[in-house]
């Protein structure tokens, strides 16, 4: 046995004997034993005067020297296929790794619970490996050794068909399961289970609790977040909340994402391509976009984001991301200025007819005098102007030459419309209609 594993198996030994719980005399030094160093004893009233309660924790102990010890709370460690295939034979193992500094007398402990489920998973599809990367969760306390171990002894037994031949079903084909797990400091269940790092499901099936696959599982909450940039804006966005297991994802009015990465503690932003979206949903996260290229104080829910943090953000900004989010600015307020719903649409429906919402600026905000498609007899009319697959009724009326103006039909006052069109591509000429205005009908009385 190398001097690490000799040094990783005093250390777990040690925290063994600070537990309650826990018995270190059947760990062994220079175990010979293929695959397994010994087995920690589980007490589940406490360490006994008298045996009869006792469960044996199969483990296995390995060592690994770091110049600087790991500061996240996972490492990696390759496992031999070979060891692997003994524990799927024998119920499972607690596997163990401990960081040891090369210049301090100081260490990390790391470990994985390897029960059925987890080496089925593991090996699929690379059985013909000599070895498998696993990775491993840094044990704290004693107090969280003491959990793995209920963890393993009450999930050993509800998997001793796994291995033997028969399937595992998948999550995806199931309705009704429970969800064994550990102790996490998050209050909301879902939460607390996508979080932990060792969980496992059970469906039930003839009054048998069955495991089930459980690869990736991820929850989400929805609230809504204060947003201030600069005297810029200042109003709350809807935010939802996506929890994994090593990573959080803010995500702000669905399309712009903070994700927080836990192993590295580093946040970073990206933004969702949005053509199918909403064009409101879009519309509102463009301009937090283009607030925050120059902005010089940013804060989420009264946390400001920091200057170095904001400084990074703005750097990844090119040229071309904020032009194509200026422009979604832009069409949005002159959708506005419109009086026109920007939840209507899509956001690939207002890009496809940008040149159509600057004629309808032009001719219906600022009554500039238009050049439109019609016969030189044609004194007014009234014509469609289709955005997306909305449709915009418009009334003509030629004032110069070559020149109309237009107005939106149904805008000013009631009226009743009877008439027939012929479609002929976006725009719509209608070909014979009338109309009454209150004041007409009032007149004609």
């Amino acid at each position: 046995m190398s001097s690490q594993e000799t040094f990783s198996i005093t250390t777990l030994q040690r925290m063994c004997a600070m537990s309650e719980y826990l018995d270190e005399s059947d760990i062994h030094m220079n175990d010979k034993t293929v695959s397994w160093d010994g087995n920690i004893i589980y007490y589940k009233n406490k360490k006994p005067t008298s045996t009869g309660n006792e469960f044996l924790i199969p483990i296995q102990v390995k060592g690994k020297e770091y110049n600087t010890l790991p500061d996240s709370d996972s490492i990696s460690y390759p496992v031999d296929i070979y060891d692997l295939k003994n524990y799927l034979k024998n119920g499972g193992v607690i596997f163990f790794v401990d960081a040891i500094s090369k210049s301090e007398y100081i260490d990390k402990m790391y470990a994985k619970i390897l029960l059925p489920v987890d080496i089925v998973h593991i090996m699929k599809g690379k059985e013909k490996q000599g070895s498998i990367t696993i990775h491993l969760s840094y044990v704290k306390t004693v107090r969280e050794l003491e959990e793995l171990c209920v963890l393993f002894k009450e999930n050993r037994p509800k998997q001793a068909m796994v291995g033997v031949g028969k399937s595992i079903p998948d999550y995806d084909n199931i309705s009704n399961f429970t969800i064994s797990t550990l102790p996490t400091p998050y209050m909301n269940p879902a939460i607390a289970i996508a979080k932990s790092p060792f969980k496992y499901m059970y469906t039930k099936k003839d009054g048998i609790e069955i495991p089930v696959l459980l690869t990736h599982l991820v929850t989400a909450t929805e609230s809504d977040w204060l947003i201030k940039i600069d005297d810029k804006i200042e109003q709350r966005y809807p935010v939802r909340h996506i929890y994994a297991l090593n990573q959080t994802t803010t995500r702000i009015s669905e399309i712009i994402e903070f994700v927080l990465t836990e192993k590295s503690q580093k946040t970073t932003i990206r933004y969702i391509e949005a053509t199918n979206y909403n064009f409101e949903a879009v519309f509102q996260a463009s301009k937090i976009i283009v607030a925050i290229s120059d902005a010089e104080e940013v804060s989420l829910e009264n946390i400001s984001l920091g200057k170095n943090f904001l400084e990074e953000i703005q750097t990844a900004f090119t040229e071309r991301f904020l032009a194509y989010h200026k422009r979604i600015v832009q069409l949005g307020e002159m959708l506005e200025e419109l009086n026109i719903k920007r939840s209507l649409f899509k956001t690939k429906e207002i890009l496809d007819v940008e040149p159509t919402i600057f004629f309808l600026k032009k001719g219906l905000v600022e009554m500039q005098v238009l050049s439109l498609p019609f016969q030189a007899d044609e004194k007014c009319g009234l014509y469609k102007q289709i955005i997306g697959r909305r449709k915009l009724l418009l009334e003509y009326e030629k004032i110069q030459e070559d020149g109309y103006i237009i107005r939106n039909y149904l805008k000013d006052g009631k009226r009743i419309a009877i008439f027939a069109d012929i479609p002929d591509g976006k725009t719509q000429k209608i070909s014979s209609w009338f109309a009454l205005r209150d004041e007409d009908i009032s007149d004609d009385i």
